[in-house]
């Protein structure tokens, strides 16, 4: 169908025998913190996808992978934490609005999953320094031409940030205060000033 596809607790799986995309692009609710089953790897579209809450995604199997190509965006009037757990498995976003007003949000991602966003993350609404902090033990990899003006944060001994994207228009800065940041773009960093407190950086990329 072409109607919304609400998701507010439970499970959601792809029992088939190979990999799924919803033709639909149906937008996405996420109401409530829910599981991934992992049987096979699951893409719910490119759907807008309206979020009002810190929620918890439970991804299970091996090396499975769980799309939500949408732009995500924080309808929370306040700070956002977004937690995947999962070691090994994956949470694709196709972007993320750091918040839907003028006030800019400082949002966090966080958890033993990994995570990829593959599109733009921007301030959001009307906002103009909006900015993004890492916790989480697995990787987070933002790929997108990112545009939000805040600090770039990774905070996490166990933790892998890479930023492979062109991301010249940003200009809130990145801070590595411990764990793996990969500057996988010449652009990567933005204009903003690069803070290390410890960690390792790295260039993962094949050139």
């Amino acid at each position: 169908g072409t109607g919304t596809l609400t998701i507010s607790a439970g499970t959601i799986d792809n029992t088939t025998s190979g990999s799924i995309t919803n033709a639909g692009n149906n937008a996405i609710t996420l109401g409530g913190s829910f599981t991934f089953g992992g049987t096979q790897d699951l893409n719910l579209g490119t759907g807008a996808i309206t979020n009002a809450g810190s929620r918890t995604i439970t991804l299970n199997g091996t090396a499975r992978t769980l799309t939500l190509g949408g732009t995500m965006t924080n309808g929370v009037a306040g700070v956002q934490t977004t937690t995947v757990n999962g070691a090994g498995n994956t949470l694709v976003l196709g972007g993320y609005a750091l918040s839907n007003s003028a006030t800019s949000r400082i949002d966090f991602i966080t958890g033993s999953g990994n995570v990829t966003i593959t599109g733009v993350v921007a301030n959001g609404g009307t906002a103009t320094a909006s900015g993004l902090t890492y916790t989480g033990t697995g990787t987070l990899t933002l790929s997108g031409n990112n545009t939000y003006d805040g600090l770039t944060k990774l905070n996490s001994a166990t933790g892998t940030l890479t930023l492979s994207g062109n991301n010249s228009t940003a200009t809130g800065g990145v801070t590595l205060t411990t764990g793996i940041l990969n500057i996988n773009n010449a652009n990567a960093l933005g204009t903003g000033t690069l803070t290390i407190s410890a960690g390792t950086i790295d260039n993962t990329t094949s050139g």
